[in-house]
């Protein structure tokens, strides 16, 4: 970094800080049952707030929308945007065309501007929200900050709509700064608490064994005895340009939960430096970081990597094999009571060949046997969220093990969620059906346009990769998708060949055959320096230790009886 000795002192503390390194550190709070519930009624409102400012927003949109203008406008701008990468840079064409798609954008912000689609006019709805739902403004401010960002996701990147919190659905309430509605301080004893208006002050619960949780309340405390530290840093950063960040908390965020039915409140706090390092009882790393590449083919349910000296094939999102399968199968259960239940209690609201009745309205009945049931799916499907998101963490500081360069294929999990869009297409197999007279005939059903959503919600693929961004850093590398084409390539005919999606196994000249996933992960793995294409020679270097390591692989699967999805792998 530059020296900046002719920066002002403030503006020299800015870039510091904006230079730091952030994470952010949870902690459960110790308070009275009476505060807890204050506190998730103050959560309540702040949902509530919310929500009013997402809805004023939503039909002030929807509303500019709807104008033929704004819609010429947007078309404008789309086709310019395109037409500007076909062009080269230094030409007059590209010129021209930039000053076309200036003076379309000033347009679209001028209409934005009248229709009060602004941040100003969010800002302001945040101080109406905040006076009539009685919650503080800084609370008010933060979910406006939160719910502007989903704006301008409809305003430039395409999305649909705002999301609204419904009820249940708890949003953090985030302070602007350390000394502001949500502060931290220090115990007399020397403990770390919060203090907050209108609430006693809330001691931080570290376990007793976790030391990761204790090492980092020890540094924030060391900061907060010694603040003089920040001043030291940005000196040394004028001096020498090198930025050594301090453990100085910015900001707290409080977060409510409700777990196997109680009232559980939760501070973030946000710390301007790097995280401490997991150590175990003994002072040891908890984790061990290798080097060296791994190629990893991330699928809809299952991953597979190939690295030197290993080769792996895994399931997504599963701590314990079966869990998953379980919860899916006490979820049908509590959703059929559920459904038994209020058909029973709301008569009025059904035919009598069961379906809704249209046109009835006014509040459900709800009986304690549904509250109960529907408590419990709610649970189950909170566990499952917290496994999902432990499982792909654990897997993502497993592959870091295994090197210090990935080599990945870019994330599609949200397109494979997508419903086909194909039109109606019959099945090419023959099914006998009955119809309401009980005779059978034969016809051939529709084809279902579903295609991975289950599967990508149950695994989450797109999280497990973005925990493998958070864990490589500089060293995670992406292939371009559609020229690179791993699932596809044999390196010892050096020609690509389209397979079905059916096909499980590549199969080689010498009639081996090589696990589909596997094989993709292992030409990722041979990807050339660059990353950009699949480095043959050093495909053919690698394949006999390759080879080796995949038969081990294949064989322990087989030997421990493990089901791993759509691998093809059964167990003969």
């Amino acid at each position: 970094m530059p020296h900046n000795h002719c920066l002002p002192e403030n503006q020299t503390r800015t870039l510091y800080r904006s230079a730091c390194p952030r994470h952010v550190v949870t902690y459960e709070l110790d308070m009275p049952e009476d505060d807890r519930r204050h506190m998730f009624r103050l959560n309540e409102a702040v949902r509530q707030a919310g929500n009013s400012m997402a809805g004023l927003l939503s039909r002030r949109i929807a509303q500019m929308k709807r104008t033929k203008a704004y819609r010429a406008l947007q078309k404008d701008y789309a086709w310019n945007a395109e037409h500007l990468k076909k062009l080269e840079k230094d030409s007059p064409a590209y010129k021209a065309c930039s000053r076309k798609l200036s003076a379309i954008g000033k347009k679209m912000s001028a209409m934005q501007k009248a229709y009060g689609v602004t941040w100003e006019d969010v800002r302001k709805s945040a101080s109406r929200a905040a006076a009539d739902y009685s919650i503080p403004y800084v609370f008010a401010l933060t979910r406006a900050e939160d719910i502007w960002r989903g704006a301008e996701k409809i305003l430039y990147q395409g999305a649909e709509s705002i999301g609204f919190r419904r009820w249940g659905d708890f949003p953090v309430m985030r302070a602007k700064r350390i000394d502001r509605q949500i502060m931290l301080g220090t115990t007399p004893t020397g403990e770390l608490e919060v203090r907050m208006t209108g609430f006693a002050p809330m001691r931080l619960i570290i376990p007793r064994k976790d030391w990761f949780l204790t090492d980092e309340a020890e540094a924030i405390l060391r900061f907060l005895e010694h603040p003089e530290q920040e001043a030291e840093a940005v000196a040394d950063m004028e001096q020498t340009g090198e930025v050594v960040p301090v453990f100085r908390p910015c900001y707290c965020a409080i977060e409510c939960r409700k777990i196997r039915r109680k009232l559980r409140v939760y501070v973030q706090i946000a710390v301007s430096a790097p995280p401490v390092r997991k150590l175990d009882r003994f002072g040891c790393s908890r984790y061990v970081r290798g080097t060296g590449r791994v190629g990893n083919d991330v699928g809809t349910q299952s991953v597979a990597s190939v690295s030197g000296s290993t080769v792996e094939l895994e399931n997504l999102a599963e701590r314990r094999p079966g869990l998953l399968e379980e919860h899916e199968h006490r979820k049908r259960i509590l959703l059929q009571k559920m459904d038994r239940s209020r058909r029973a209690m709301n008569p009025d609201r059904y035919n009598k060949d069961g379906t809704y009745k249209k046109g009835s309205h006014g509040p459900w009945k709800r009986s304690n046997a549904y509250r109960r049931a529907a408590a419990e799916l709610k649970e189950l499907f909170r566990r499952d969220a917290a496994s999902r998101l432990y499982a792909n963490r654990e897997l993502a500081n497993h592959m870091r093990s295994l090197g210090d360069v990935i080599i990945v294929e870019p994330p599609n999990a949200n397109a494979l969620a997508k419903r086909s869009k194909k039109g109606a297409e019959r099945q090419d197999k023959v099914s006998t059906v009955r119809t309401k007279d009980g005779r059978t005939k034969e016809v051939r059903k529709f084809r279902r346009k579903k295609r991975f959503g289950r599967s990508v919600g149950r695994r989450s693929p797109a999280g497990y990769q973005a925990e493998l961004k958070k864990k490589f850093g500089s060293g995670y590398h992406e292939v371009p998708g559609k020229t690179y084409r791993a699932s596809q390539y044999d390196p010892f005919k050096d020609d690509y060949a389209k397979k079905k999606l059916s096909e499980r196994w590549h199969h080689l000249p010498d009639g081996r055959k090589v696990q589909r996933d596997i094989m993709s992960a292992f030409l990722l793995y041979c990807a050339d320096d660059q990353f950009e294409t699949i480095d043959r020679g050093r495909c053919l270097a690698a394949f006999d230790t390759f080879w080796e390591l995949h038969r081990d692989c294949i064989a322990w699967i087989v030997q421990n009886h493990l089901h791993i999805c759509n691998s093809g792998i059964t167990g003969k």
